[in-house]
């Protein structure tokens, strides 16, 4: 099985189909400890800044957003409120992070989520990791159906395709890898969060903008 494997990740890794390099239209955003140092706190990320950053972005004209935090508890109001405004307003829903029981999460939890973002317009993007047996990732979680809406909700990637016009399959996909002389650091354009306000407007205009630590 072992050996059988190796074969299959070989075949993955070195013969087409293969992505000759990365999307530029993916541009990630990161909380960072620098981020966290302009903060009065760590945990849960401060809904304030994150609501100047989701605005912010819409401003410059990013396309959508997929925000990979889970807002499974609740903060300051006012800055928890300044936040779900801040994503009615994109005119593409965005893409959040979601679980629930199958994941771990406690009713709590989940019923603090479901209510965040009542009356919002986001899509759901389950955040599991289809792994294998020996605990690597070849594949992209395609989603499942969900305990609360009883549809079929797509893991994080595919809810970002779907906002972007694709269709994602609702079964899983190998994963696409670069060739190896292709890859640099980073793999993606990165800015931290903080910067968003001052950077340009082009660094953004038309991309697909993830948000996430």
């Amino acid at each position: 099985a072992v050996a059988e494997q190796w074969l299959v990740d070989w075949r993955l890794s070195t013969l087409p189909p293969r992505q000759a390099q990365p999307d530029p239209n993916i541009v990630i955003v990161t909380i960072t400890e620098e981020t966290l140092a302009t903060l009065e706190y760590r945990q849960p990320v401060d809904r304030g800044m994150l609501a100047e950053v989701v605005d912010q972005l819409r401003q410059k004209g990013a396309k959508v957003i997929g925000v990979d935090l889970l807002f499974d508890q609740p903060t300051v109001k006012e800055k928890d409120d300044a936040l779900r405004a801040a994503f009615a307003k994109w005119p593409v829903a965005p893409v959040i992070a979601w679980a629930g029981f199958e994941e771990g999460l406690t009713r709590r939890q989940v019923d603090t989520l479901e209510g965040f973002f009542n009356g919002v317009p986001v899509r759901r993007g389950y955040v599991q990791m289809a792994t294998d047996r020996d605990g690597t990732v070849r594949a992209i979680y395609p989603g499942r159906m969900d305990e609360i809406t009883k549809q079929f909700e797509s893991g994080f990637p595919g809810a970002i395709a779907a906002q972007v016009g694709a269709s994602p399959p609702r079964d899983k996909i190998g994963l696409s890898y670069l060739l190896r002389d292709k890859i640099v650091e980073p793999v993606f354009q990165t800015y931290e969060a903080q910067l968003v306000p001052v950077l340009p407007d082009e660094l953004f205009k038309d991309k697909i903008v993830l948000i996430g630590a």
